[in-house]
């Protein structure tokens, strides 16, 4: 079975290394073939605190799991993963929420070789809000 493993980047890279090199070596004694692609994977399993916001992951089985138990029990939970697996759906879109007014924006300009350049990029950007019809402070 084609399984992509998704590891959380806040785990750490030491233990991302880790928890790939024994789950690796684990899956093909559980005859998965780890893969990069998230549009090939039948399985995708997921080493951190929650599931990613991935559309390509649509219809496929899902596994959240810990590296604790990835690191010390590989085969033992790479199992767990086949047999638990749940079909995945993205979470739906959240529309932002309506703001009372305008966009407002604070900008600082800088320029090394002189004070005019910090001048008409000032102006730019105050030109441009004007256009956007947004709140600007520079």
């Amino acid at each position: 079975m084609k399984t992509l493993l998704i590891i959380d980047a806040n785990l750490g890279q030491a233990r991302a290394y880790m928890a790939k090199t024994l789950l690796g070596a684990a899956a093909h004694k559980a005859n998965l073939e780890i893969i990069d692609n998230p549009n090939d994977a039948e399985l995708a399993i997921v080493l951190g605190e929650s599931l990613p916001n991935d559309n390509a992951l649509n219809g496929k089985k899902v596994w959240l799991g810990d590296i604790g138990r990835a690191v010390a029990h590989p085969e033992l939970f790479l199992s767990e993963a086949k047999s638990h697996a749940t079909p995945y759906s993205a979470p739906a879109a959240v529309a932002p929420a309506a703001s009372g007014g305008p966009k407002r924006v604070v900008a600082v300009t800088a320029c090394p070789t002189g004070v005019a350049h910090t001048f008409m990029a000032a102006e730019a950007i105050e030109t441009e809000a004007k256009k956007r019809g947004w709140w600007v402070k520079v």
